[in-house]
């Protein structure tokens, strides 16, 4: 497979979106954040922070200012996690979280 490309469901268009990250973020290792999937909308990374080991940030997400995601923590695409959230390992969050 090559990028930007889905085995199952809708093509992806390449059109430019993007991912914005505040400052003093600190990501632990095997942490993804998508971009993202909408030049409308922006997946968007707030300040101070800490994604802890195989924590995942899904597309067109928005994550406050110092919030905390556990090792495993899962948030799906379209969610607002508020500032000073925190989120235990294995939750799948697709909606909010404060």
């Amino acid at each position: 497979m090559r990028d930007w490309r889905c085995a199952a469901g809708r093509k992806v268009q390449r059109e430019p979106t993007r991912l914005i990250i505040g400052e003093r973020n600190l990501f632990r290792e095997h942490v993804t954040v998508h971009r993202s999937n909408t030049p409308e909308e922006d997946t968007r990374i707030g300040s101070e922070n800490f994604f802890m080991v195989n924590s995942h940030v899904g597309h067109n997400t928005v994550v406050g200012n110092k919030a905390v995601l556990a090792n495993g923590a899962l948030v799906g695409g379209h969610a607002m996690i508020g500032d000073g959230a925190f989120l235990p390992g294995k939750p799948w969050c697709t909606s909010s979280a404060e």
